[in-house]
């Protein structure tokens, strides 16, 4: 009796195992939008690229546009997973420190077609 008591036992137990190392727990989806102002951006070529690219590359982030022209950035990123602090930090950390986030606004949406 002592052994049926203990086969079923361990039965459950990796059950549980198994049910408790399953997928992970997905990251749910707190899509936000910001405009960052940036200064430091001397030329259309390289400074607005490196600073997407870097964006892009942060964790969280859906999508980046960088302008060179009017020295903003648009940004898509999940908030659950990466914050405005975060964001800053990437652009700062492009070109060793040239580049400063002087402004950040959450705004509705990012437009269609444009960086504004």
């Amino acid at each position: 009796m002592k052994m049926e008591y203990i086969k079923q036992f361990s039965g459950l137990l990796v059950l549980a195992l198994l049910f408790s190392c399953g997928a992970p727990t997905p990251v749910p989806e707190v899509i936000k939008h910001v405009e960052m102002s940036i200064d430091g951006m001397t030329c259309a070529h390289s400074c607005a690229p490196s600073i997407q690219i870097k964006l892009i590359e942060t964790s969280g982030v859906k999508e980046a546009r960088v302008n060179f022209e009017n020295k903003h950035a648009l940004v898509s990123y999940n908030a659950a997973i990466a914050d405005v602090e975060d964001l800053e930090s990437a652009v700062e950390s492009v070109a060793e420190g040239i580049y400063e986030v002087v402004a950040t606004k959450e705004i509705a949406a990012l437009p269609k077609d444009s960086v504004q």
